[in-house]
């Protein structure tokens, strides 16, 4: 399964791909060391840095941070045990800290925090950590070497492009373990598209509505992946609570690790769906339009609200993500974003402001040309319209009115004009 994180570099691009590994007990413990000395090497140089900045804003570069922590630390006898695992995993760790500092201090980002012990870990090998063998001949000979872990078995799904830059060993909360590669691919055009534009509003109980240049809606269902299996999360998780270990100071029993096993398989389960779901959507909507026109959203800000949990569900962050990941892959498939405010309350027809709405009302008429409106599907083509894609007066572009008639549509005689306004004309071709 491939995680495309990409990272454009002319007409090339940099894309993870993720497989699982199957590693021995003793390579288990020994991955087990490894995360865990690269996980205190990013912790003392976050809280080296911290208490530098805090008595007088002292700033350390990376080369004075690499021998603070990892080359005189190994000397002491409270960190000489960072000699067991590799070399390359601790100094990518305090590459780790200082491109988070320099995120903070450069880029707006927050703050660096640390690492914690449970959940989920990983470490980083760059190719003097590691080498493959057998990558995707689908032989049993298929492993990857690890820098002081030796050859461990791995599944090829799929061939590797190209040589692997580096690799990110994952040890997820279920148990298993993942081998991440950062691999350079050739950009590829994606060829004629169907539809020279669409645009999408997300939702709660349309994950997606659709529309085209054409005029066409489509509404695609929220499968609600979490609350579909909320009550087995719910049992799961009360079990949890009755295990010796969930209280604050007791020492975790065989039991309790196993039960918390089990609620990480049921929520890897929820995630994998919600992902393979999402990445289907977004690839075909890749492949069917030139371009895709998305509403900005502050989805930090709306998971605060009542409705956190459904938002969270819904992942519409992660579909405008795999949509903008999809598009770079294709020079011929462009993402654009547009401003989200008034999407909901102005008329698609003829432009006119009718004002905010709670969210119970779901189909309004305008006040000004009649139109009968569907909120979903009027937002959908008023963030098309902002991306350029089409124009409230059909005699300038396309026309929209939808190819089928239903609640969310207004008649044809209905349509309205905004006066003075030609800007709006359609610019794909």
């Amino acid at each position: 399964m491939s995680h495309p994180r990409v990272r454009l570099r002319n007409m090339r691009s940099e894309r993870r791909y993720r497989y699982r590994l199957y590693p021995t007990r003793g390579q288990q413990r020994q991955l087990a060391r490894t995360f865990g000395c690269a996980r205190v090497v990013y912790n003392d140089a976050v809280a080296l840095r911290r208490n530098l900045w805090e008595q007088g804003g002292v700033k350390v570069g990376y080369g004075e941070l690499d021998r603070a922590v990892i080359t005189d630390a190994k000397k002491t006898p409270e960190r000489v045990w960072l000699s067991e695992v590799s070399t390359v995993a601790l100094q990518q760790a305090v590459r780790d800290a200082h491109r988070a500092y320099v995120n903070w201090w450069q880029h707006g980002a927050k703050p660096p925090r640390m690492r914690r012990k449970h959940g989920r870990q990983a470490f980083r090998l760059t190719q003097r950590g590691f080498r493959v063998r057998g990558a995707g001949d689908g032989s049993d000979r298929a492993r990857v070497h690890l820098a002081k872990v030796g050859w461990v078995k791995v599944a090829w799904s799929r061939p590797l492009p190209s040589p692997p830059t580096s690799v990110t060993i994952v040890r997820e909360p279920d148990g298993r373990f993942y081998a991440s590669f950062v691999c350079a691919v050739e950009q590829r055009p994606e060829g004629p598209a169907g539809s020279p534009g669409a645009g999408i509003d997300v939702g709660l109980h349309h994950l997606a509505v659709i529309v085209n240049a054409d005029g066409s809606v489509e509404k695609v269902n929220n499968p609600r992946h979490l609350r579909a299996a909320e009550r087995k999360l719910a049992r799961a998780q009360r079990a949890l609570a009755r295990k010796v270990g969930a209280k604050k100071g007791e020492k975790a029993s065989a039991n309790y690790r196993k039960q918390r096993q089990a609620v990480a398989v049921l929520h890897r389960n929820v995630r994998d769906l919600r992902a393979d779901h999402l990445r289907k959507l977004a690839r075909r909507l890749i492949h069917e339009n030139q371009v895709v026109a998305v509403e900005q959203l502050n989805v930090e800000g709306l998971a605060r609200t009542r409705m956190a949990r459904s938002i969270h569900d819904a992942a519409w962050a992660t579909l405008h993500r795999y949509l903008q990941e999809a598009a770079e892959l294709h020079p011929d498939r462009h993402v654009v974003k547009v401003d989200a405010r008034g999407t909901s309350r102005r008329c698609s027809r003829c432009g006119c402001d009718n004002g905010p709405k709670p969210l119970s009302v779901r189909t309004w008429t305008c006040g000004c040309c009649r139109a009968l409106q569907d909120r979903d599907g009027n937002a959908a083509r008023n963030i098309l319209i902002a991306a350029g894609l089409a124009e409230i007066e059909n005699a300038c572009g396309p026309d929209m009115r939808p190819t089928q008639r239903h609640a969310g549509d207004a008649d044809g005689e209905e349509a309205g004009t905004r006066r003075g306004d030609h800007r709006m004309c359609a610019v794909a071709q």
